[in-house]
């Protein structure tokens, strides 16, 4: 199975829960897709753990809505710590598959494509909203459309 890392971002939940009319699991992906679940030993969530508490809990908003295709994001400003921070997960031993150019951080907001526009306008009264970034979760996918968290790091506070 699958894992992903990733900053969860609560604040964010009810406004996105609200204006798509569904469920809602507000986040930046940090890394997908990461290891497969079976390759996730106590060395690699100790070396996750050791790299996400060099990294400072930081405070970001969510600034704008950008349309992507049929998709809508949020962008988060500044953009910059959630590079670093991902950066920092994929320095040193074990080296991880995560090649880092540049990444475009942002919370992916889901809603049907005929949607898109009158999402993207229901939001953009409501921005910026601001957040803070605590932790970072590495989870597994749950084979039946879904995540679950694996293990949870919490940032320096």
């Amino acid at each position: 199975m699958r894992t992903t890392l990733l900053v969860p971002v609560p604040e964010a939940r009810a406004l996105l829960d609200r204006v798509t009319g569904a469920p809602s699991d507000p986040h930046v992906t940090l890394a997908f897709p990461f290891l497969e679940a079976e390759a996730v030993t106590d060395g690699v969530l100790a070396a996750l753990g050791g790299r996400v508490a060099s990294v400072s809990a930081f405070a970001f908003s969510l600034s704008t809505t950008v349309r992507f295709g049929e998709v809508v994001f949020l962008s988060p400003d500044p953009a910059e710590p959630f590079r670093g921070l991902v950066r920092a997960l994929g320095s040193g031993e074990p080296p991880y598959d995560m090649p880092v150019t540049d990444i475009w951080p942002h919370v992916t907001v889901v809603a049907p494509a005929a949607e898109v526009e009158r999402v993207r306008a229901d939001l953009e009264p409501a921005l910026p909203m601001a957040c803070r970034a605590r932790e970072v979760q590495l989870r597994v996918d749950n084979g039946i459309g879904g995540w679950r968290v694996m293990a949870a790091f919490d940032l320096q506070p």
